[in-house]
């Protein structure tokens, strides 16, 4: 072992996934309010947290795909 790993604590990456989790469910509890969102051919009220993570999902989504495309377009280059 290296002196970094034995002068840091065992309990340190176990704290900081249980401040991120508590973060995590804090940002879900605060973002709870409804909102009116416009669609393409429709609008609806639904939760901020669910825009959130709709385009949160959509920019993964989009960031995975559009490479894989741009590259078969141009021949695997």
């Amino acid at each position: 072992m290296s002196t970094e790993e034995k002068s840091r604590p065992p309990w340190a990456p176990l704290a900081a996934v249980a401040l991120i989790t508590v973060y995590a469910v804090l940002f879900v509890i605060l973002n709870t309010h409804h909102t009116k969102v416009s669609f393409v051919f429709f609008s609806t009220r639904v939760s901020v947290i669910w825009v959130i993570l709709l385009s949160l999902a959509a920019g993964l989504v989009l960031g995975v795909l559009l490479p894989r495309l741009n590259r078969r377009r141009h021949g695997g280059r």
